[in-house]
């Protein structure tokens, strides 16, 4: 019952400030053949947060947009967070990024983002 208390609350939150995450952190539509299916959102360079629907998953749609996005940027991001029990998109960074944990706590994993891995930075 507390559990579902507590997702109800962050819901709740969450509504509140989405706005101002949006429109106060750098904001990046994925676009895959005309429509928007996900947003990446930068926090100078902290990797802050990183959506695809769920129908357009497990398409290289995400990986494809994190690489090519990490190469416009020059590298320039330095950090990301997972839930630890989030195993899907903790499997996903690993298969992108090269990554060491550099802290955690009793909810999160922090990741350095050591570079993209098995890529030629030159392509």
């Amino acid at each position: 019952e507390l559990e579902n208390m507590y997702v109800s609350f962050r819901q709740e939150i969450d509504t509140y400030a989405a706005e101002l995450i949006v429109n106060n952190l750098e904001t990046r539509p994925v676009i895959y053949e005309g429509k928007t299916v996900g947003f990446l959102i930068l926090d100078d360079d902290y990797l802050d947060s990183f959506y695809i629907m769920p129908e357009y998953r497990r398409k290289g749609i995400g990986r494809e947009f994190i690489k090519s996005e990490y190469r416009k940027d020059m590298c320039r991001w330095h950090e990301l967070a997972v839930v630890k029990t989030n195993y899907a998109a903790l499997a996903f960074w690993k298969s992108v990024f090269n990554l060491r944990r550099i802290s955690s706590n009793f909810c999160d994993l922090h990741y350095e983002i050591l570079g993209l891995k098995g890529l030629d930075y030159d392509t």
